[in-house]
């Protein structure tokens, strides 16, 4: 799941370490500053097309990058994080609880 929270600070951790604006991230990813301060303080959450923009620019692993507890330099194998980013973020939709989602996975897995 998207953690928001997470996601925040390490959106604002990875801008400020470059020492970047929100400007200037923004137009690096093709969007503008008030998004980028938007998703820094938890107002909006990004697409997942956007969350992997932001990845690559700052060289992580996307689902670091959304809250999961790995090491954000973690190798990457974008379509796989990507298919966790939309899976994450559609449970969310749908009100499904990381317990219950664990279960879904478990259960698909002994299949």
């Amino acid at each position: 799941m998207l953690k928001t929270k997470l996601f925040s600070e390490r959106l604002k951790e990875m801008r400020e370490e470059k020492n970047l604006s929100v400007k200037e991230l923004g137009e690096s990813c093709g969007t503008s500053g008030a998004t980028i301060s938007r998703y820094e303080t938890g107002v909006h959450e990004p697409k997942s097309n956007m969350v992997k923009k932001l990845a690559e620019f700052f060289n992580v692993n996307p689902a670091w990058l959304m809250g999961a507890n790995i090491d954000r330099n973690e190798s990457m194998n974008t379509d796989e994080d990507i298919a966790y980013i939309k899976v994450a973020m559609d449970a969310k939709k749908a009100n499904i609880s990381p317990e219950k989602l664990a279960a879904l996975i478990e259960l698909l897995s002994k299949e």
